[in-house]
């Protein structure tokens, strides 16, 4: 069990050489890792307890458990972890308030990075915890069965840029946490920290993330401690990506793209972005005009068409931007006028 649960609840290349005859062959670039391996783990945890509710009764658990932690790799294949706990529970001052409980919590994680940056983590979740006694209600004991785990990650940022995550969970706990490590920062001061407890919940957060090291983990976890028979299941999935400020987010999309090119980014230092008009002069010559949209607004419209020209949009900021495109050809005897769209969108600059 990982010391993030317990805060919780008590108060988040390898060089090869080959030599032929007198020609040696200089080894690969490979890429610098953007997670550190030793801290990006999926842990599963499982307990099973009793505390006196009134009185000095003496409650007892005999619990069971079973949790093996399992390592993550970057761009590599799914991780997947199970932790598992039976219990059975007794009163010594009355023979008959005994119980049995159990717990389990399957969880699959996965990181990946792109270009010296994290770019998403996730983390499905499914568990579920029984507690059975004997009486229906114990009149002296709380008995605790729990289940849960966490993906714990350590990842460096080389370029800012936005953190989005989603939490989606729902009949247990859940939590997703993210701080900065740099001597500076101090885990009890996150730049994210969502959780829900017992709810359905789906909740989305934000932070924007200067170049550094930062560590946290997602959690699930369910079951409770009770005096009463229940049953619990809990199912969700956690959710990170990160952008680099200015990026393109999304696919470019749209039959307009024969007419009109998205860049890659938008430009921050200018606080703009320059979409260009087709090189092909059948193509350039076949458009009446274009109009652009930022967010749904209309920004600029382009009736003198210059073949592989740029068209320069304002945007600001501090704003993310879905850019659309809408073009429209000219008519001709042989064919109608026809209208083509094209789109994508941007992460915000600061």
């Amino acid at each position: 069990m990982t010391a993030s649960l317990l805060g919780r609840r008590c108060a988040f290349a390898v060089t090869s050489a080959l030599l032929a005859t007198s020609l040696t062959l200089a080894p690969a670039a490979t890429a610098a890792p953007v997670f550190d391996n030793a801290e990006t783990t999926l842990d599963p945890y499982a307990y099973g307890n009793a505390i006196p509710h009134t009185g000095n009764a003496t409650c007892s658990a005999v619990p069971t458990e079973n949790e093996t932690p399992v390592p993550v790799v970057e761009n590599g294949p799914a991780a997947t972890a199970t932790g598992t706990a039976t219990a059975t529970y007794a009163n010594s001052d009355d023979g008959a308030d005994n119980a049995t409980g159990n717990a389990t919590m399957t969880a699959t994680g996965r990181v990946a990075s792109v270009g010296g940056n994290p770019s998403t983590i996730d983390m499905t979740f499914k568990g579920e915890a029984h507690l059975d006694n004997a009486l229906g209600t114990s009149p002296n004991c709380a008995r605790n069965i729990f289940a849960g785990a966490d993906l714990n990650y350590e990842f460096t940022v080389a370029t800012a840029g936005f953190l989005t995550v989603r939490m989606s969970a729902k009949g247990g706990y859940a939590e997703i946490y993210v701080a900065k490590r740099d001597g500076l920062h101090s885990d009890s001061l996150p730049f994210i920290d969502l959780y829900a407890d017992q709810k359905s919940l789906e909740v989305t957060g934000r932070a924007y993330l200067t170049p550094g090291t930062y560590g946290g983990y997602f959690e699930a976890s369910v079951g409770r401690r009770s005096r009463s028979s229940y049953d619990q299941v809990m199912t969700g999935q956690l959710h990170a990506e990160f952008h680099v400020a200015g990026s393109r987010t999304a696919k470019v999309k749209g039959a307009g793209q024969r007419f009109v090119s998205l860049p890659k980014a938008r430009s921050c230092a200018k606080h703009s972005l320059s979409p260009k008009l087709t090189k092909n002069k059948a193509r350039s010559g076949a458009i009446k005009q274009v109009r652009f949209y930022v967010n749904d607004k209309a920004t600029k419209k382009v009736t003198k068409i210059k073949r592989g020209g740029k068209v320069k949009l304002r945007i600001a900021d501090g704003a993310s931007a879905a850019v659309r495109a809408v073009v429209v050809t000219k008519a001709t005897k042989a064919k109608p006028s026809r209208t083509y769209e094209v789109k994508t969108a941007y992460e915000a600059c600061s």
